[in-house]
């Protein structure tokens, strides 16, 4: 909630809300609404039931409550009331919150519609009201998928009460954190001959500075480079150097390393570890996860001394995939394998059957395969620990909790809506292949394909020698050889990764190179600095212009934009018929600082 309140910022910071009160004093001498201390404003409860509307003939008091927006304190205070049902605070927070998440940087300084956001939570509760007039509620799959969700959902909230004191281990995040965040920063020296790069090599064990030994080499033209690069991760490294120093110490010395275009000695100048938050948050969760997943085994082992009685003997004599009585015989075999306190029992036609559910291929298949005793044990395990953390649940009474009620009614609310969307409103809605092309027309621009560039390039360490490559490559010297015998030039793993040979969308590069690429045709070349030290000599191997893509490429996709279009429309026009149905009452006045 908190994070969710940052990202929103101060425009979002409260709600103003009328709250309709029932009159708590009666007859003479009653106090005056705006002082009546026995009739303060309450906070409604958790559950998605109305408060009850003043008896007739009583006085009513409105008040205005002022509530900080995702304030933990104010979620269950109730903006709307719809029929026999309330929207709460908390509702129209998570709406909010999803609809920022979505804005466009194009879009951020436009205010938000609150009102049009809180009137589609309420024309989907008006749906979902006229879904349980229809009785779509009551139909099997709308109760079997509530059932299997309330038994997901209890699961799921005692492993949650279990681990949710759980916190990351300090020692163990530092460790996972350092695994994660190591980068190496190096020094290296590029060597054409190998007995050059083993001499140097030797000058460096015997205790002679890199700086004298890269100072010497490169002056007598046996090697290139000698500085230090900045920390790097090792993929970002050529996968022979990054082999070569994983191990090291700082100011360690890797073996020669044969690379494409020669043979490099490398020395670790240290070990880095840069702040990097995003990774810094997956090892405290990965921590986290390591101690629950552990809290957990040992919770429900104990459960399972608690709460099951199981037939081992029995269990371990159990041969699935024997040819008498056969699988299918199994499927109705009551023999109990075990026996769970307050009446409930694993038999092995339940085993049979949820070992069924896990072989695609059929029990037929599973058996001659021998894929069907090999799932018996973690099978069986699973539906005890289930089985006894439903008991568990039970004597903890986590059903009757206010989150799990609410967690509940939620997914009813959205199971019930989708049966509404599927039998009342979907049936009644036909996109046309007029309306997908008429769709078309009116966003080709949307779907241009861009324009892509096909580039190679040459580095180099010095402007006179790039200048120098391209003169040649006019005079007509082949790209070929001059990579291949160019002076000055670097490897393509010391180039940057955007000027690595590829074919790009123009889009995509960066400000400098695009600008560089002004009016360059197939077979041009142009001179680029991108400030790092390196030349390059960019060569436009070819264009593609950019164009609209064909209807029939992306007609399916069109397709369903409309679908989706004329669904918001069909499911706003019930909800100006049903306002007629069910009475609607909005005690939100205004949203802002």
């Amino acid at each position: 909630m908190m994070r969710a309140r940052k990202r929103l910022g101060p425009s979002f910071a409260t709600a103003l809300l009328t709250l309709l009160l029932g009159a708590c004093t009666a007859g003479e001498g009653a106090a005056p609404a705006a002082v009546a201390a026995p009739c303060p404003p309450t906070v409604a409860p958790t559950s998605t039931a109305a408060p009850a509307a003043p008896a007739a003939g009583s006085p009513t008091i409105t008040v205005s409550l002022q509530a900080p927006l995702f304030a933990e304190a104010f979620e269950t205070a109730p903006v709307a009331r719809i029929g026999d049902e309330v929207v709460l605070l908390q509702e129209l927070n998570l709406a909010l919150a999803a609809t920022h998440a979505k804005r466009t940087t194009d879009s951020a300084e436009k205010a938000i519609d609150f009102k049009a956001i809180l009137d589609r939570i309420i024309d989907v509760r008006l749906a979902v009201l006229e879904a349980r007039q229809m009785g779509l509620d009551e139909l099997p799959e709308a109760q079997e998928s509530l059932t299997q969700y309330r038994r997901t959902l209890l699961q799921a909230e005692l492993e949650r009460t279990v681990t949710v004191s759980v916190k990351p281990d300090p020692d163990e995040v530092e460790r996972i954190y350092k695994d994660k965040a190591r980068q190496w920063k190096l020094q290296s020296l590029w060597f054409a001959k190998t007995e050059d790069a083993s001499e140097a090599l030797s000058q460096l064990q015997a205790a002679e500075p890199f700086a004298e030994v890269a100072t010497r080499a490169v002056s007598t033209k046996k090697a290139k480079g000698g500085s230090a690069t900045n920390c790097m991760r090792l993929n970002d490294l050529h996968p022979a150097i990054a082999a070569a120093v994983k191990g090291l110490e700082a100011l360690g010395l890797a073996p020669v390393t044969a690379v494409a275009d020669g043979f490099a000695v490398i020395q670790l100048v240290e070990i880095c570890y840069p702040d990097n938050p995003a990774l810094l948050a997956q090892a405290e969760q990965q921590s986290i996860d390591r101690q629950s997943t552990e809290l957990l085994r040992k919770y429900f082992e104990d459960l399972v001394k608690k709460h099951a009685v199981i037939d081992d003997k029995r269990l371990k004599n159990l041969d699935l995939e024997a040819a008498k009585p056969g699988f299918a015989a199994l499927l109705k075999d009551a023999r109990v394998l075990a026996k769970i306190a307050g009446g409930e029992s694993i038999t092995v036609a339940d085993l049979a059957a949820q070992i069924e559910k896990k072989l695609f291929h059929g029990t037929e298949a599973g058996v001659k395969e021998r894929r069907v005793n090999v799932k018996k044990h973690s099978t069986f395990e699973s539906m005890v620990r289930t089985a006894v953390g439903r008991r568990e649940a039970e004597l903890l009474s986590l059903a009757n909790t206010d989150r799990y009620r609410r967690k509940v009614a939620e997914h009813e609310r959205s199971l019930v809506f989708d049966l509404f969307l599927r039998r009342a409103v979907i049936p009644e809605i036909a996109v046309s292949a007029e309306r997908v092309r008429e769709y078309y027309e009116q966003h080709k621009s949307e779907y241009m394909l861009p324009e892509f560039v096909k580039l190679s390039t040459l580095g180099f360490r010095t402007l006179a020698a790039a200048e120098d490559a391209i003169a040649k490559l006019r005079a007509g010297t082949d790209v070929r050889w001059l990579r291949a015998n160019a002076a000055e030039r670097v490897s393509e793993e010391q180039q940057a990764e955007e000027l690595t040979s590829a074919t790009v969308t123009t889009k995509s590069l960066s400000g400098g190179l695009a600008a560089a690429l002004t009016g360059a045709q197939a077979g041009d070349y142009r001179l680029y600095d991108n400030l790092a030290g390196v030349y390059y000599v960019v060569i436009v191997e070819g264009r593609i212009a950019a164009k609209a893509t064909e209807l029939e490429e992306i007609q399916e996709a069109l397709r369903k934009k409309v679908f989706a279009e004329q669904l918001e429309v069909a499911l706003a026009d019930w909800g100006k018929k049903l306002r007629a149905a069910y009475p609607v009452e909005i005690y939100l006045t205004r949203i802002g600082s």
